[in-house]
């Protein structure tokens, strides 16, 4: 009876407690609403990331300021085609040729973050990760690589992409 008491004491104390996981939504607009501004070959991963910004990343980086709360940035992960010999096929311009999406991460600025990289919290600064499939479901894997790497950039808001986004809008 014990036992009993105890698990539902732990249920109902676990079922008040607020829930941050840290885990964004799915951006199912990205592609229609967004501003595809750069895509990248990864020649080693053999991989090519297309990078998308909203609208408020957009607007801050014309305006020359932050990222402010709320701005998403997205990278569409594609598998590159590759020849008999496991080599990236390319386009006329040199670009990989894409055998098809594998993966969509996105990350999402929230006020009041801040901090250094947690990893159990899915964050760097301001900055929370996550990852889907290409059908939008959450995918099985962690996102700590994404928060490991982009901790490298702490010093320019955690964004390895912004020079790129600033060339596409020029």
């Amino acid at each position: 009876m014990r036992l009993s008491a105890a698990i539902l004491a732990g249920a109902i104390l676990t079922a008040a407690a607020p829930a941050d996981t840290g885990r964004l939504a799915w951006p199912a607009d990205y592609r229609a609403s967004g501003l595809h501004y750069a895509t990248v070959d990864q020649p080693l991963r053999k991989v090519i990331h297309r990078l998308y910004a909203t609208a408020t990343a957009v607007d801050a980086v014309r305006r020359g300021g932050p990222f402010p709360t709320g701005t998403r940035l997205i990278m569409e992960v594609h598998a590159a085609r590759l020849d008999d010999r496991g080599r990236p096929l390319t386009d006329a311009d040199g670009g990989f040729l894409t055998a098809g999406p594998v993966a969509v991460y996105v990350m999402r600025k929230g006020a009041g973050r801040g901090g250094t990289p947690a990893l159990r919290q899915r964050r760097s600064g301001e900055w929370s990760y996550d990852a889907f499939d290409p059908g939008g479901r959450r995918a099985a894997g962690d996102v700590d690589g994404c928060v490991e790497c982009h901790d490298l950039r702490r010093y320019d808001d955690f964004v390895f992409s912004r020079p790129r986004l600033e060339r596409r809008l020029r």
